[in-house]
């Protein structure tokens, strides 16, 4: 008789225990955390060598003006040692790779060369024989938004 007390008390024990899992009514959605906003230096805060790598004469100054006129600080303008094929390259001194990504954004066609032998705090760009023009404030906008991330989705957390 004692050993089957023992198995009935242990059935009804397993059968009114608590799960370990929880019940799915128990799980909730959780949004992530927001990714931070990068923010990027303003053109102000930019220093810019400016260089053709074109045949087009002049065309470095002229580029530079009207980077001076968008707020960059043009420390030099002037022609490049070699000619450069196809869009425009943009390197950067040491922890300037945010102000190169700026300028990327202001030279359509443009893209990040990396850092290189750039005077300290500053970024290069070279004029590549396929620039035409700088970016339109439109296209800047858009060009800020295509860097805002996605949201992220939520995930199911479960205690």
């Amino acid at each position: 008789m004692g050993v089957v007390l023992v198995l009935v008390g242990g059935a009804g024990f397993w059968l009114t225990r608590e799960e370990s899992r929880p019940a799915a009514a128990e799980c909730v959605l959780q949004s992530p955390s927001p990714e931070p906003a990068r923010v990027l230096p303003r053109p102000a805060q930019v220093r810019v060598v400016l260089l053709n790598g074109t045949p087009r004469p002049g065309l470095a100054q002229l580029v530079a003006q009207q980077l001076r006129a968008r707020g960059f600080l043009v420390i030099r303008s002037g022609n490049a040692p070699a000619a450069l094929a196809g869009g425009s390259v943009v390197t950067y001194s040491s922890g300037r790779h945010d102000a190169a990504e700026v300028l990327v954004r202001h030279v359509l066609g443009s893209r990040l060369g990396g850092a290189g032998p750039v005077p300290a705090g500053a970024v290069q760009v070279v004029l590549g024989g396929d620039f035409r023009r700088l970016a339109t404030g439109p296209e800047l906008v858009a060009a800020a938004r295509s860097d805002t991330p996605s949201p992220r989705p939520a995930v199911r957390v479960c205690p």
